[in-house]
């Protein structure tokens, strides 16, 4: 009984959510048989909080940046899984740039970017949230890219001032991708047979469960395809200044920093030392202490530090992966640089 209870709570210690909070009642009858029942909620972690990313920082008060991280992948919904609490990246990226619109003493913002990009839905509003901040508080923002900033990372990054890479970085991903596969074959062979009524010829347009036709409906998704396309590429031409001109960099590769300065999509490679640098050079700001916004019990340690937006059980998952079947759970339309088709199941709830 009493290895029963311990086994019991060890899953529960290992779930990954904070402040979880945990009812349990159990009975037992001879010889050992026992019953737990038990009851887990996680508890929201509150507003954001403002801290300093060096704590012993001595700089004034009145003179600050804002680090305002964007990672993983852009999706416009709660990152969530059993007993875990993940972040809306859209939410939380209006709440960070609200917070430091409303101080006086924020002088700019580093939009600090490792993603591979996310729904065509969720960059566009996060886009739109980003130039709105520019627009209404005249606070410069500067985009420094660490590992990726592909696809909806780079759409991003290309609403800023200016543009830090470090050398290592993986920049670019201008494309759009829509993940279509065929799967019938596979479902007839799990006795599995689509009986969908529908009214409405292409209602299904893009479904796994039959092909789609190349004259009518491909054509369609592909045009919808180009339009996103011409969308991120006007993005990009507003931002950077580059030509009107169809671009090599245009059809959806990476590159490296270098190469991206070469191209004129980054300004230049460096640390996010040299961004901070740059960006307190910009507002005139004199040793400007360097602050970033965090949930109850996430404290940024350091300029590097990331906010919870992955549920650790999602990790933890032994099930497989069959691309196309987490499909409907998001917009198929996708400003990302995928090297793995079933990537957006991290993100999957």
């Amino acid at each position: 009984m009493k290895s029963c209870v311990g086994i019991c709570l060890l899953c529960l210690a290992t779930t990954g959510c904070h402040g979880l909070k945990v009812n349990a009642s159990m009975s037992a009858r001879e010889p050992v048989p026992a019953k737990m029942q038990t009851n887990m909620m996680c508890v929201d972690e509150g507003p954001l909080f403002e801290v300093a990313v060096a704590p012993g920082d001595c700089c004034p008060f009145d003179s600050k940046i804002a680090i305002v991280d964007i990672d993983g992948l852009l999706v416009n919904y709660n990152q969530v899984g059993s007993y875990s609490n993940g972040e809306n990246p859209v939410a939380i990226l209006k709440e960070k740039l609200t917070a430091a619109a409303m101080d006086k003493t924020v002088r700019g913002v580093i939009l600090r970017i490792n993603t591979p990009g996310g729904t065509v839905g969720a960059t566009d509003v996060m886009y739109h949230e980003l130039m709105s901040f520019r627009r209404q508080t005249g606070k410069p923002v500067v985009a420094c890219i660490l590992d990726l900033g592909t696809g909806g990372g780079y759409y991003l990054a290309s609403g800023c001032d200016r543009i830090i890479a470090i050398p290592t970085a993986t920049v670019g991903g201008i494309g759009v991708i829509f993940n279509a596969y065929y799967g019938q074959q596979l479902m007839e062979k799990q006795s599995v047979v689509d009986q969908s009524i529908k009214a409405g010829n292409m209602i299904d347009i893009g479904t796994m469960v039959r092909k789609q036709e190349e004259d009518t409906e491909m054509k369609m998704l592909q045009a919808m395809a180009d339009q996103y396309h011409r969308n991120f590429i006007a993005a990009v031409q507003r931002g950077r200044g580059l030509p009107n001109n169809q671009a090599d960099f245009f059809d959806g590769r990476v590159m490296t920093a270098s190469q991206a300065v070469q191209a004129g999509l980054v300004d230049a490679v460096g640390q996010l030392s040299d961004a901070v640098a740059m960006l307190a050079s910009m507002s005139n700001a004199t040793a400007p202490r360097t602050v970033m916004y965090c949930r109850k019990d996430f404290p940024a340690r350091t300029a590097y530090a990331i906010n919870q937006n992955h549920p650790p059980q999602n990790n933890l998952s032994l099930g497989i992966s069959i691309p196309g079947l987490d499909r409907s759970r998001t917009n198929l339309f996708l400003y990302l640089w995928q090297a793995e088709p079933t990537i957006m199941k991290l993100a999957v709830p």
